[in-house]
């Protein structure tokens, strides 16, 4: 998995054919909770309008299950 820039290696689970991923960004913070086990923390630069999500298998294939994206509101009003 490339993050802003860095390479993290990823592996399955014991008899799964899944990873679970949770991706929260706040502000200048990024962080990835893999399979409720291991998290990924970057910062990152805080200017997301040019910003893309990308998903894809360097080799082999890969399916998304289920993607769900909720905006929140800044609570520094």
């Amino acid at each position: 998995m490339e993050v802003a820039g860095a390479d993290f290696l990823l592996c399955l689970l014991q008899n799964r054919q899944t990873i679970k991923l949770h991706v929260f960004i706040d502000r200048s913070v990024l962080e990835i909770y893999v399979n409720d086990r291991e998290v990924v923390t970057r910062v990152v630069d805080t200017d997301t309008s040019g910003w893309d999500v990308e998903i894809f298998a360097n080799h082999g294939s890969i399916g998304v299950v289920t993607l769900d994206i909720w905006e929140v509101e800044s609570i520094w009003r």
